[in-house]
């Protein structure tokens, strides 16, 4: 069983063996902003510790291992601290664990140096909920395990974590500040001359 290249699984050898190590089932995909684009990924958990962000979730202080250039937001902005905090107050588990397929939305997207290229207030409030929300964090976490499979996880591998998070590791190889850049801009449709109408 494998996808084909529009991700759909197939029961067939056509599409060949996957790298050595990589379950064809944590592969995902995401639209760009254009419409066009595809970008591609593989689902990993990882200690939410090694997930580095822009900033510090606590203090808003820029993060020192983190490319600034990489981050198009002002993310020490009150709004912005407001934000986090209502997210990790209200954590929604199927916001995260959802594929979307989209850049902006979903489990947040780190290139293979584990640095956070989209979905850094997703990753600061994680780290708030698991601190100062700990039951918020506990139900992302109970849902991560039994959902494991559908991102080519292992339940038990994910029990032995301390504080698991579900990412997506971009495979694609791009231009990395236009990408953060893309990944990070809201998507707005116009409406079309039939809707106009």
């Amino acid at each position: 069983r494998c996808r084909d290249t529009m991700g759909r699984w197939m029961i067939t050898d056509a599409c060949g063996t996957p790298p050595e190590g990589v379950p064809v089932s944590n592969y995902t995909f995401a639209v760009g902003n254009n419409g066009v684009t595809r970008y591609e990924f593989l689902y990993e958990v990882k200690e939410l510790a090694v997930v580095i962000a822009s900033h510090d979730p606590f203090t808003f202080t820029p993060n020192p291992k983190y490319l600034s250039e990489l981050q198009p937001r002002l993310r020490d902005r009150v709004a912005t601290r407001l934000q986090v905090e209502n997210i990790a107050q209200n954590l929604d588990p199927d916001s995260l664990l959802t594929d979307f397929h989209t850049l902006d939305r979903g489990a947040p997207i780190v290139g293979p140096d584990m640095m956070v290229e989209s979905g850094n207030g997703r990753v600061m409030a994680l780290r708030l909920a698991a601190d100062v929300f700990p039951q918020k964090y506990g139900v992302y976490q109970e849902q991560l395990i039994m959902r494991a499979e559908d991102f080519g996880q292992k339940a038990s591998d994910i029990e032995e974590l301390l504080l698991p998070v579900l990412v997506r590791v971009r495979t694609t190889a791009v231009d990395r500040r236009a990408f953060t850049q893309e990944a990070n801009t809201p998507v707005a449709f116009s409406p079309s001359a039939i809707e106009q109408a």
